[in-house]
């Protein structure tokens, strides 16, 4: 049976924060660009321009560990059977058996940033690229957004839904209004 793992996204401030990366690489690359081919060699222009993209690189590197630190908290483990959530300390947080699950919502699709140009473009609108798994029992809801890192991960999130569907489990499918 798969067994599908993947960083918890605990806070919002990830994806803002992946956005200004984005946008943060792009204005590097401009930057980068202009100091070695338009300005010439040496010039007082180049060397604060120098200057500037090392103090952005710097600023660039401590966002990068905060969103590291967003997403370390905790992790999620899914199979076929249950829902585990798991803690920095390899402490499993909490357990939901899917035979007690009366709903599961999940995505209509499950995809990584890398995936499509769509997903690049949805993340640069201020749509962030979320994944997402509900799942309603009879007393309580738990709702988790999780990072799918790679295309393997996606495929494999995509087995396990289709075992639960095979297996009879009410599973219904979110579809994000655009």
């Amino acid at each position: 049976m798969s067994t599908f793992k993947a960083k918890i996204i605990s806070n919002d401030l990830y994806h803002e924060y992946k956005r200004l990366g984005i946008f943060g690489s792009i204005v590097l690359s401009v930057g980068i660009t202009l100091s070695t081919e338009i300005l010439p060699l040496g010039s007082l222009a180049q060397v604060v321009l120098f200057v500037a993209i090392a103090m952005f690189s710097y600023q660039s590197l401590k966002m990068q560990r905060t969103m590291q630190n967003l997403l370390n908290r905790q992790r999620i483990e899914i199979t076929g059977e249950a829902i585990k959530t798991i803690d920095q300390n390899n402490i499993v947080s909490e357990q939901i058996n899917v035979c007690n699950a009366k709903e599961i919502i999940v995505d209509e699709r499950y995809t990584y940033a890398e995936d499509s140009a769509g997903a690049f473009w949805k993340m640069i609108a201020k749509k962030p690229l979320s994944n997402n798994l509900t799942i309603k029992s009879k007393n309580k809801e738990y709702r988790y957004q999780f990072l799918i890192e790679s295309h393997y991960m996606a495929v494999q999130i995509d087995k396990i839904i289709s075992g639960w569907k095979r297996e009879g489990y009410q599973v219904v499918t979110f579809q994000e209004t655009a």
